[in-house]
């Protein structure tokens, strides 16, 4: 199944169309929609500070359900997406992190290491690795100088270790990473404190100590 590819932007509280923002990309997960990933990534600095944009797939998996699975497309959609966002948007283009969960977690990983999308770097939760080697390729190539990325894997999760795995190449390579295991927890965001814990990532993806 397939419909139109779709993106849903939110400003924050008192918004200014002449005042550049920092923007948090975010790629929703399979068998998810934008409209429900949105209310996940709503923390105390993204609801004051930041732009952020929801990209939907076209790809369908069954009614009001998306995914990423055809990745060639994906691909594109996700850099129109992008150029919409920052044609149409006050964005810093020096603040920009590439977030998204489970199937959207790799697909930020993948789009952070090609540098398609210009960025600071990556915030993957529950990033649904099957096979690292694509990563570790793309890791090896990228100029990854300036880029950071924060992990938030589940305890109990199928897919950590692979997650554990593509972290310790990340520090082997000198890639500037950090990985959080959730107690407890398995294919899913954690429900202790996530708001906190995004905010976290952020800082740590920009190199800020607020």
């Amino acid at each position: 199944m397939k419909s139109e590819p779709q993106l849903f932007v939110r400003t924050p509280i008192n918004y200014q169309s002449n005042r550049y923002y920092p923007l948090l990309f975010s790629i929703h997960w399979r068998h998810g929609n934008a409209i429900s990933f949105m209310d996940y990534w709503k923390t105390p600095r993204t609801k004051t500070d930041f732009i952020m944009a929801f990209p939907q797939s076209s790809q369908m998996c069954a009614i009001d359900d998306y995914c990423w699975d055809d990745e060639a497309l994906a691909k594109r959609e996700l850099l129109e997406a992008y150029q919409i966002v920052i044609q149409q948007y006050p964005i810093d283009l020096n603040r920009i992190i590439i977030a998204g969960a489970s199937q959207g977690g790799k697909l930020a990983i993948e789009m952070t290491l090609s540098g398609e999308i210009q960025s600071n770097g990556f915030i993957s939760v529950i990033p649904a690795f099957y096979d690292i080697k694509p990563q570790i390729a793309s890791l090896k190539q990228a100029n990854h100088l300036n880029l950071r990325g924060f992990i938030i894997a589940g305890e109990l999760d199928p897919f950590t270790p692979k997650a554990v795995e593509f972290y310790q190449y990340c520090q082997e390579n000198d890639f500037t990473c950090k990985l959080t295991i959730e107690p407890g927890v398995g294919h899913a965001f954690p429900e202790k404190e996530l708001p906190k814990k995004l905010d976290q990532a952020i800082n740590f993806v920009l190199n800020q100590s607020k």
